[in-house]
């Protein structure tokens, strides 16, 4: 869970700790090294973007139960 971000190339969202060390590797940063990020915005209640795109908010307690529905987002980047 990360509140800052930077911008891919393709005006995508992506952690800043995925940008900076796709910059130390010389390579541009892509949002499939890190699919699923959340951003919190409360205590209990967190953004969730996939593939660098804003997908809605999520609450806490309401992980378990969805994480799974973030599966496909997560093998297609891994596929990538």
């Amino acid at each position: 869970m990360a509140n800052n971000a930077a911008v891919t190339v393709d005006g995508r969202e992506v952690g800043r700790a995925q940008a900076v060390q796709a910059l130390a590797a010389r390579a541009c940063p892509v949002v499939h090294k890190n699919p699923i990020p959340f951003k919190p915005e409360t205590d209990t209640i967190a953004q969730v973007v996939v593939q660098g795109r804003a997908a809605g908010r999520l609450l806490a307690s309401d992980f378990l139960s969805r994480e799974k529905s973030f599966l496909s987002e997560v093998l297609d980047s891994f596929a990538r």
